[in-house]
């Protein structure tokens, strides 16, 4: 799926870049000055051709809001510590998302929680306002146990007050080689050609003696395609090498439900985040990395301590055979070679590298907003 032209629209460091480090013939580089920058789509209720995945900055953390004409859909809820900085991050986002669009009436149609893990799920609670939002549906991974279960908790614990659907993914729900979806997953009825298809292809399993576990539940993540026409998404939250391996064994029948166009690197582009085989069944032309900025030296939960994004992860994803096919205004930014050990010592260690392929990450760029066209043309936008 390389065939479409991107646009990459820039805040002042990259609209400053010398002519001869401006990325390949087709690619825009300019500063966002309005709301709607020249040459970017409004999107509305009448606009059935656009989408737009909204990846939001939330420090070390994941939350992306998918835009499409008649709703939204919002997975994984950040942040970093402190967390109450992030929540706000969160919540401003979509005030801002529901100013612009008084159609949707302050509804989410579905919240995924790609497992319950504090980075994914600290702004949860905030969604629990029904005076400020109204909710639809919940996809978690049926753990019961997580650093971020608490507060996973406190939003489908409201859910069950108010009649809101929850659904526990594990694996076992699968029914073959084509993922999962029904009409809780997939909530969204856009009129004429402007639905997305959405479909699970992991999540908690079912008989831990099936596949490969990590301890701390990461291998359990749910993971999210997501199809607009010639455009494809693959989310897959902190999903690690071996259960990414695992996924790509249960689909050996069926390899091209992985091949999509934009990819959101697992596990904040850590090392054990990204496989080769996974690169190379997507070949994707975009990836969005959702990190915390790694030249913040804070204490603690942090991407500097994770030594995040890692450049084994950046390697994979920049393969010249198969890895991203794309190419960005070329910007100089800090990559993890290692991070901190539980000791704590020695401190975690970074090189300054040349990023050109059109690899994004919050923590270098901030918010990312990828608008998807149902014939496959891309444009980004970096706020």
């Amino acid at each position: 799926m390389r065939s479409w032209m991107a646009t990459i629209l820039s805040g002042l460091a990259l609209a400053a870049t010398p002519a001869a480090a401006q990325p390949e013939e087709g690619l825009h580089v300019a500063q966002r000055a309005v709301l709607t920058p020249p040459g970017f789509p409004r999107l509305g209720p009448r606009n059935r051709s656009w989408m737009a995945a909204h990846f939001i900055n939330v420090g070390q953390g994941a939350a992306t809001l998918l835009e499409f004409s008649c709703g939204l859909v919002l997975i994984d809820t950040g942040g970093g510590a402190p967390p109450r900085l992030w929540t706000r991050h969160l919540t401003d986002y979509l005030d801002g998302v529901f100013a612009r669009r008084p159609d949707l009436g302050r509804t989410i149609d579905l919240v995924v929680f790609t497992h319950p893990h504090s980075d994914h799920t600290t702004g949860a609670p905030a969604l629990a306002n029904p005076a400020r939002y109204t909710l639809r549906h919940i996809v978690t991974n049926a753990q019961t146990a997580g650093s971020g279960i608490n507060t996973q908790n406190q939003l489908t614990t409201f859910a069950a007050a108010n009649g809101i659907g929850v659904t526990r993914m594990d694996v076992s729900q699968l029914p073959g080689d084509n993922g999962l979806t029904n009409a809780a997953i997939d909530p969204l009825r856009c009129t004429g050609d402007g639905s997305p298809d959405l479909r699970l292809l992991w999540g908690s399993e079912a008989d831990p003696a099936s596949w490969p576990s990590s301890a701390d539940g990461n291998d359990k993540s749910v993971v999210v395609r997501v199809e607009f026409g010639d455009s494809s998404f693959l989310i897959v939250g902190d999903l690690e090498d071996t259960a990414q391996r695992a996924m790509l064994r249960r689909y050996a029948a069926n390899p091209a439900i992985f091949d999509v166009d934009v990819y959101e690197a697992g596990h904040h582009g850590s090392r054990n985040g990204t496989t080769d085989e996974l690169v190379a069944a997507m070949t994707p032309e975009i990836a969005v990395i959702e990190a915390g900025n790694p030249s913040d030296e804070e204490p603690n939960f942090a991407a500097f301590n994770f030594g995040h994004p890692n450049r084994d992860a950046l390697a994979m994803l920049s393969d010249a055979s198969h890895g991203v096919s794309l190419r960005r205004p070329v910007r100089n930014v800090a990559v993890g070679i290692r991070g901190r050990p539980p000791s704590g010592s020695p401190p975690p260690q970074y090189e300054q590298q040349d990023i050109d392929r059109a690899i994004f990450s919050t923590g270098w760029d901030g918010n990312i907003i990828v608008y998807a066209r149902r014939t496959g043309e891309k444009r980004v936008l970096i706020d």
